[in-house]
Parts: C-alpha cells; structure tokens; sequence
C-alpha cells in the first residue's frame, strides 16, 4: 500500500508541474518592443507590447545625426526628429558607452539657437563626470 500512495503522489506531482508548465507557456508574451526607435516597450492591454514614446534611450540615436558626433549633436537630433508633441524623457546616460562612445563636450547647444532653437516639453537624464559645456 506504501508503494501505491507514492506511486499516486508522485503523479500527482507530475501532473501538477505539467499544468503550471503549461500554463507559462501558453500565457506568456514575448518581451518584443513594437515602437520607434529608441522607445521602451510596455504593457497596453488591448494591444499588448507596444512602445512607449513616454521614455526615449537617446544611446540608439548615437550615429543618427550628421559628425560632429557628440552628446549635444544627438540630444538635439532626438529632440527634432519625431519626439512626441507632448514630450517625454530623454535618456543620455548611455551616450559614453555607446560604440563608437560618443563624445561628452559639446560643440554647439542641443536647444540649438535663434530660429533653429527647439522648444519641446522634455526632461533630460544626463550625468556623470563627462558631461562638459560649450567652451
């Protein structure tokens, strides 16, 4: 009798972990971004993943805009081609790490000047002891 309620248990048990097995599979969603460039992938429940133009990875727009290639020449690319009416973050953190690493001084300002000057509501995260001004 011993040998039977193990024999059972240990169905059991297989059974079990083919059902949880199962069902992580069938109710998982590939972490697949489907935004532009740049954009982080969320959640949306009536289309699933999906970007999110909220937050923009500046560090894929590295080799974007025309040389001289530096944090300033990229910000401003991202801030003038197809940045959300309604603003968004900006990530520059990966900027130095970037392949070729993109240069931390600036050459110009990334709002640019007069009527070339970009007005867009954005928060920049930028930081660390490479960052240098417009000498």
């Amino acid at each position: 009798m011993k040998g039977t309620t193990r024999s059972a248990s240990g169905w059991m048990l297989s059974a079990f972990a083919a059902v949880i097995g199962g069902l992580f599979s069938v109710c998982s969603t590939p972490a697949v971004g489907q935004g532009s460039q740049g954009q982080d992938a969320v959640y949306n429940s009536s289309n699933g993943i999906v970007g999110s133009s909220a937050f923009i990875d500046a560090s894929v727009f590295a080799n974007s805009p025309p040389p001289p290639l530096n944090f300033c020449t990229v910000l401003n690319y991202v801030l003038t081609h197809s940045f959300p009416a309604v603003g968004a973050v900006v990530d520059t953190r990966g900027l130095p790490f970037t392949n070729p690493p993109t240069s931390m001084t600036c050459t110009m300002s990334p709002w640019g000047s007069g009527s070339s000057y970009v007005n867009v509501p954005s928060t920049i995260l930028a930081g660390g002891p490479d960052l240098r001004g417009i000498n």
